[in-house]
């Protein structure tokens, strides 16, 4: 079964299409088998993207995507895959300029 994939910085390096690459795996795969099969193709840069530090724990301040849908509400890295499916993983950003807001309550 085909799973195409994006990862910004990843899969649109070295000329890939802004579609992302396609990763072909067996049948009953699931997101651990994918995750597995991208570190194999991209290395250790995938690796840092994805995994905390000294561990196979998916970081934090990233959201893996099984066609829009976040793999937490899933069933996690046992999330099944079928033919076709799309996959992405987003980095969340925050920050920003912070702003000071002053309330006043007046009691009539």
């Amino acid at each position: 079964m085909d799973i195409y994939v994006k990862i910004k910085g990843i899969t649109d390096a070295g000329g890939n299409s802004s579609e992302g690459v396609k990763v072909s795996l067996g049948e009953g795969a699931c997101i651990r088998d994918l995750l597995k099969a991208l570190e194999e193709s991209f290395g250790e840069k995938f690796t840092e993207l994805v995994y905390a530090e000294g561990s196979r724990e998916l970081k934090k301040n990233r959201r893996f995507l099984l066609n829009g849908r976040d793999i937490v509400f899933l069933d996690g890295m046992e999330t099944s895959l079928r033919d076709g499916d799309r996959f992405a993983v987003i980095t969340q950003m925050s920050g920003g300029q912070k702003i000071r807001v002053n309330v006043f309550c007046l009691e009539t």
